[in-house]
């Protein structure tokens, strides 16, 4: 779980930096700012429908600025998540649960803690034997070199992940408006 936080908190210190290095505040707010006077021209001419739509397409329009402005940031803040999922996007197996291996072998590998459940499944063409096990104990130590269990998959790191970093970069934000109400 540590270095999940600590992950999160350096994404979101890079997030909040590279937002602030490649978009303009001002143009952002200016845009927020029209798309919530859209919104309440909503309400506020409730009884005309033809400046209803003008609003609609305004608010629209406006929004499609907005996510002009941040693509750029979105993007590149985006490539690292790859890596970072591929590593914390996995979910470990407990005794009891089953799963699929994968030998690159005629070989039935053997193991203490894992139980072949079904009779192994030859595919010719990629030269891979498959069988469904469970997992008796936890597994200690590496997989001998061609076997490979599959893993399933987790999406609770996300949580955790978005919110440290998340808070991380509302805090750097603070920490800067701080510093420049200090030091006009």
């Amino acid at each position: 779980m540590i270095p999940l936080i600590l992950c999160a908190a350096i994404y979101g210190a890079i997030a909040a930096w590279l937002f602030r290095r490649t978009t303009d505040p001002q143009q952002l707010r200016l845009t927020v700012n029209r798309i919530l006077a859209h919104i309440m021209e909503f309400r506020l001419f409730i009884d005309e429908p033809s400046l209803i739509w003008r609003a609609q397409k305004a608010a629209l329009r406006e929004n499609l600025s907005l996510l002009r402005q941040i693509a750029i940031p979105c993007l590149i803040m985006a490539i690292p998540l790859v890596p970072i999922a591929g590593h914390f996007g996995h979910a470990e197996l407990k005794p009891g649960d089953t799963t699929i291996m994968t030998a690159h072998t005629d070989n039935v590998p053997c193991f203490t803690g894992l139980l072949i459940e079904t009779p192994a499944v030859h595919i010719r063409r990629t030269g891979e034997v498959i069988w469904r096990v469970r997992l008796v104990k936890p597994l200690k130590g590496q997989l001998p070199p061609g076997v490979e269990l599959r893993y399933p998959d987790s999406n609770a790191w996300m949580l955790w992940f978005f919110g440290v970093s998340t808070l991380t970069a509302l805090i750097e934000i603070g920490k800067n408006r701080l510093t420049r109400s200090i030091n006009p």
